[in-house]
């Protein structure tokens, strides 16, 4: 099962930093945006001194198949809004 962040930004900068070959889906309401675990949008600061957990949920795993299972089951679709191409 892909592992949850919200409101935890510590432990999400660690997760990515241990798994720099996974992959994060952004949670929205609608649909999972997937993006690589060394993004910039993801992994980088936000500006405003935003927190890239505190909006909404993001999802990780190291296996993008399992990432995509988990939002199917969920109902979600899944969306590649970055140039990063999972």
């Amino acid at each position: 099962m892909p592992v949850p962040f919200f409101q935890n930004d510590e432990a999400y900068r660690q997760w990515l930093a241990a798994n720099p070959s996974g992959f994060v889906g952004n949670v929205y309401p609608r649909d999972v945006a997937l993006h690589r675990a060394g993004c910039p949008h993801i992994a980088g600061s936000l500006p405003n001194g935003r927190s890239p957990t505190g909006s909404y949920e993001k999802r990780c795993h190291r296996d993008l198949q399992r990432l995509v299972a988990w939002a199917t089951e969920q109902g979600k679709p899944i969306t590649e809004r970055c140039s990063c191409r999972p």
